[in-house]
């Protein structure tokens, strides 16, 4: 029985060391993963490229010279003498001195101008033609051929005919001028005016001229007249203004078709005509 006892007890001893007993620790270590470090790989320095700076390039303008008054003349006269019809608007404002007021008096008209250069007879033969066109303050027309001149008033239906050498001397110098008739640089000594190169002074190289100075304003890309002034001896001051300058028109202005082979104005039917 003790020996049974015994067993007993052994066997609980063996079996509580088998329960209770603590388990071995089963640790698989890992392989070391052996880090690899990565190189990076150092490469060149680029050079930067070098850019060149350019050098400012140094452009030549040549210096375009002022022409001359005599130049500007030059090219006004040209300018007129190639132009085989013009038209233009004017107005002109005329002051008179008065010897028994002591002072002077305006008097203002304005219209339209129409030249033509026409040839006749196989090119051989040249007629000038000139309309001054006056609009206000009275409405008539001066016409003239650089020999007559026919002075018509279509409302009381008169012409009146003259000489053209009888015209003011304003007039006889705007109407050569437009015609191409007038050589400025022949007659004035030109100077230019502090205001503008394009302004002249111009003063007669004839002692006898009727004129004692003129100012001429001339555009600077046309070469045509802007503006005239003109002193005369006889104390009087001629101020004439163009606008709408056109010239070498396809058709000439109808009004000149008042002039008939022989460059003359064809008087109409029941005008009662004065000399």
């Amino acid at each position: 029985m003790k020996k049974l006892t015994f067993l007993i007890f052994l066997f609980n001893i063996t079996l509580s060391g088998y329960l209770y007993a603590e388990p071995q620790k089963i640790t698989q270590t890992k392989p070391k993963t052996e880090t690899k470090v990565q190189e990076k790989k150092i490469e060149p320095v680029k050079k930067k490229k070098e850019i060149k700076k350019e050098e400012p390039k140094i452009i030549l303008i040549e210096d375009k010279k002022e022409p001359t008054a005599d130049e500007i003349l030059t090219k006004l006269y040209n300018i007129y003498l190639s132009s085989r019809n013009l038209q233009c608007r004017y107005e002109q404002t005329v002051s008179k001195f008065d010897p028994d007021k002591l002072e002077f008096s305006n008097y203002t008209s304005k219209g339209k101008i129409s030249s033509e250069r026409h040839f006749y007879a196989n090119w051989t033969k040249l007629y000038y033609r000139l309309i001054w066109d006056i609009e206000k303050p009275i409405p008539y027309q001066l016409i003239t051929n650089r020999k007559k001149v026919w002075m018509y008033n279509p409302i009381s239906q008169i012409v009146k005919i003259q000489r053209f050498e009888e015209l003011n001397q304003a007039t006889q110098f705007v109407s050569h001028l437009i015609l191409g008739r007038l050589k400025l640089n022949d007659h004035y000594t030109a100077h230019k005016s502090l205001e503008s190169i394009y302004k002249l002074e111009l003063t007669p190289k004839d002692r006898k001229s009727p004129f004692i100075s003129i100012t001429l304003v001339v555009d600077p890309i046309q070469y045509f007249s802007k503006k005239i002034i003109l002193e005369t001896n006889e104390k009087t001051k001629y101020e004439i203004e163009f606008t709408s300058f056109q010239n070498n028109l396809p058709n000439p202005a109808p009004e000149l078709e008042v002039f008939s082979n022989k460059n003359d104005f064809i008087i109409p039917r029941g005008v009662i005509v004065s000399h």
